[in-house]
């Protein structure tokens, strides 16, 4: 089959008007001859509503629970979008996420997919009908409802198109594609038409929320081309497939808030202290002068200072809060350290505080005091713009960007 999966975003079903809007842009993709399967997120703000419900009631509630309340919403919005098909004339069925056949672990609130049984996604596929499957859930083994945490319906699309052999995965969202750099911050920002699947993930990792880590970790694996396009807009977005020869540079990325913590590396047989830190992404992990040295993405965090502040009185840590990154992207930037220093020396020569740095295979990082992070991303676009030695920027793949995007 020409099968080609679609994801669509809250933002993007916000109102029963998107909703028409998407169902249009669906029908469409039918009627050019392609199976349609596309994964739906709660529209709008709709999960956020339901967690803070649940805390009204509850100040801890179960994970279990909470998952069963959660996924209520990407089913709601299936079935939505399932009817607004149906109106258009369409033959479109809605399916659930453990109907649709995704098999997770039983890690309630943040499960990992560990198997997939679409069969009666290709079933219907086979009837003819366009398939809607309510993203950000699965079941486990024994049927116990799941839902996939951050990220949860990019992932859920990509398993999709990795199980059902799909020409590619489109995540339809509300910007045209993924920048050189943030476009709300640098007024001539340029979209990328194609990026390397490598770097995607290193800007995913870094800061840019595009798409997440996760989803991008999966298409490496399973080989799933991405294409990240606007829902409503016309222009033909960005292709992250495999990589892009002969460009050492890609794009620039900020995060902000990192927390540094230092510690003695037979702390980290600790088994409490290492349920703690499982809650934040690892940024980078490092061993010097006989310490551990760990840079955490607390976003997710309602308050970090108490979150350091109790690791501290608990354990035997030392935590620095305050930090931010700005990250160099780019294939291969890394493997050799004459863009590393060269960009390093740029920073401390304009009186950026650089307080760590790490060179990766497509990513240069460097940790700052966070009140200079959006300084240096100012200051490294304008370097790389000019400077060949570090930036060898290729041209050909970038294409200007509009007012109304966002990174």
């Amino acid at each position: 089959m020409n099968i080609v999966v679609q994801k669509y975003g809250g933002s993007s079903l916000a109102t029963p008007d998107k909703i028409r809007k998407v169902a249009a842009r669906i029908a469409a993709t039918a009627q050019a001859g392609r199976h349609v399967v596309c994964i739906v997120s709660a529209t709008g703000k709709t999960t956020d509503e339901l967690v803070s419900r649940s805390r009204d009631l509850c100040e801890n509630p179960a994970p279990r629970e909470l998952d069963l309340l959660m996924a209520g919403g990407e089913q709601i919005s299936s079935a939505l979008v399932a009817m607004a098909l149906q109106q258009l004339g369409h033959d479109a069925v809605a399916l659930s996420g453990p109907q649709a056949g995704y098999i997770t672990c039983t890690n309630h609130t943040n499960a990992r997919i560990v198997e997939m049984r679409p069969f009666r996604v290709l079933e219907a596929l086979d009837h003819g009908r366009i398939v809607i499957v309510a993203g950000f859930q699965g079941r486990t083994p024994d049927g116990e409802l799941t839902t996939l945490g951050r990220g949860g319906s990019d992932t859920a699309a990509v398993a999709m198109a990795a199980a059902l052999g799909a020409e590619s995965c489109e995540i339809c969202t509300d910007v045209d594609g993924v920048y050189q750099v943030d476009p709300r911050l640098i007024n001539d920002a340029r979209r990328l038409q194609s990026l390397g699947a490598g770097e995607m993930l290193a800007l995913a990792k870094m800061g840019a929320q595009v798409l997440h880590p996760a989803s991008v970790q999966l298409a490496i694996e399973k080989d799933v081309r991405l294409w990240v396009r606007s829902t409503f807009g016309s222009e033909p977005g960005t292709l992250v497939a495999g990589d892009i020869d002969g460009r050492r540079f890609a794009g620039i990325t900020q995060h902000l808030p990192v927390l540094h913590l230092t510690k003695d590396p037979l702390v980290m047989t600790n088994q409490t202290l290492k349920r703690e830190l499982e809650r934040l992404p690892m940024l980078h992990t490092t061993l010097n002068n006989g310490r551990c040295h760990l840079f955490l993405n607390t976003q997710n965090l309602s308050d970090e200072h108490a979150f350091a502040r109790e690791l501290s009185q608990q354990f035997p840590v030392e935590t620095e809060l305050a930090l931010g990154l700005v990250a160099v992207v780019g294939e291969n930037i890394g493997e050799q350290l004459q863009p590393f220093w060269a960009v390093n020396r740029q920073l401390g020569a304009a009186g950026f505080d650089v307080r760590h740095a790490f060179a990766q295979r497509e990513s240069l990082t460097f940790y700052l005091p966070r009140p200079q992070v959006p300084g240096a991303l100012q200051h490294l676009n304008q370097l790389l713009q000019q400077d060949p030695l570090v930036s060898d920027l290729s041209t050909d793949h970038l294409t200007p960007a509009t007012p109304a995007a966002c990174f």
